[in-house]
């Protein structure tokens, strides 16, 4: 915006600095020096010089704020533009029950009984009509399933990974997450013996896999594969410490080693790791197993206060207490949870149909309501999934 006046102050986007260099400074200037004050100077026409300075920074502070005003109107709307014209098959849509709710796995009664109440709110078949009654009748099946706790705690273990997020669901037979990586969770407590282990489908180990540099990659690497230590056959003798100590570490309550980070080390380090054992106690397994062992074994040193027998004793023939072995302890504990977990999957398709259906039935039901319904109850999912 170009200004007319004669004097005016450059254009500038602070109107609070416009304002204050209303008086220039050679008006002060002078008056200092021939000795007139201030208010003799500002005669009419300095007057008017300076309200016409003041409506030029006004005009031109008012411009700028509507220009930036309209820009963020631009952004904004530019995603509701965006979804408008997508396909139904590209919107991204809720895919449990938790989250046509809108509620955590871990959410009370009430707190489900208040999400049911606003969704229900929102598309109710008397405010949108026909494109709502699909979304209601899941929203009334989704509340009568999770208020009562059997069959919540049923429909919970059919869910890709029990009380973590339930967002990840990309098939019907994806029960367990099975990545090389996951999220670590300190479990200091348990870890301590101070609280039974409890099962949280994911190692109890920190995953440092993909943040292995190439070059220190192998096989073992390629086929996914975790080191594990047997406390009932370690004899603290250290060597895997001293060899790869980013993965191996010391666990103060049973006075053995353990392993605390996986693939803290290079491949190479981690093998001279499991080769200078001089018990064999340091195995390479993969990642259902080895979440599998880390939880039979933290069950085990709860249940014997970080008391193991005498690994010695056992090898010359003198043992003294009971040896237990985590493998065969592993494989009785993954065909006990795969059975529960086939059970669970039996009564929830009983009453509900299979897993699979209901995140299809979620999906269409959510694809017809109106986008301005969607924006309301579903905020969260108006974006797209990267």
């Amino acid at each position: 915006m170009k200004c007319e006046l004669q004097g005016a102050i450059p254009a500038t986007n602070h109107f609070a600095e416009a304002v204050v260099t209303v008086v220039p400074r050679d008006w002060a200037r002078e008056a200092t020096a021939n000795g007139p004050s201030t208010p003799q100077l500002l005669n009419e026409q300095h007057l008017a010089a300076v309200r016409g300075r003041g409506v030029a920074v006004l005009a031109l502070g008012c411009f700028i704020a509507e220009a930036r005003k309209k820009r963020r109107r631009q952004r904004r709307s530019a995603g509701m533009v965006v979804h408008s014209v997508m396909t139904s098959a590209e919107v991204s849509a809720p895919q449990t029950y938790y989250e046509l709710l809108g509620v955590p796995p871990s959410a009370g009664k009430s707190e489900i009984k208040h999400a049911y109440h606003l969704k229900m709110k929102a598309c109710h078949p008397d405010i949108c009509g026909e494109q709502g009654v699909d979304m209601a009748k899941l929203l009334n099946e989704a509340y009568a399933l999770l208020q009562v706790p059997e069959t919540r705690s049923a429909y919970d273990l059919t869910l890709p990974s029990q009380n973590e997020s339930h967002s990840q669901v990309e098939a019907e037979d994806d029960e367990y997450d099975l990545n090389p990586f996951w999220q670590f969770k300190p479990m200091t407590k348990e870890d301590r013996g101070m609280v039974a282990p409890t099962w949280k489908n994911r190692p109890r180990s920190r995953s440092n896999y993909n943040k292995v540099a190439e070059e220190d990659r192998g096989e073992n690497w390629e086929d996914q594969k975790f080191v594990y230590v047997n406390p009932f056959n370690c004899i603290a003798c250290r060597n895997c410490l001293d060899v790869s100590p980013k993965t191996f570490g010391w666990d103060n309550f049973t006075g053995k080693a353990k392993v605390w980070q996986q693939w803290g080390d290079s491949e190479e380090y981690c093998h001279y790791s499991v080769l200078s054992c001089p018990v064999d106690c340091i195995h390479w397994v993969g990642r259902e197993e080895l979440q599998a062992l880390e939880h039979v074994t933290a069950k085990a040193t709860f249940e014997n206060g970080g008391q193991f027998p005498c690994p010695m004793s056992n090898r010359v023939g003198f043992a003294v207490g009971s040896f237990l072995d985590p493998f065969q302890l592993a494989q009785d504990f993954l065909r006990t949870v795969n059975k529960e977990r086939k059970q669970a999957r039996d009564r929830v398709k009983k009453a509900t149909g299979d897993f699979q259906r209901i995140r299809l039935r979620i999906q269409e039901a959510y694809r017809k309501l109106p986008l301005a319904v969607r924006q309301l109850a579903w905020p969260r999912w108006m974006a797209l999934k990267p």
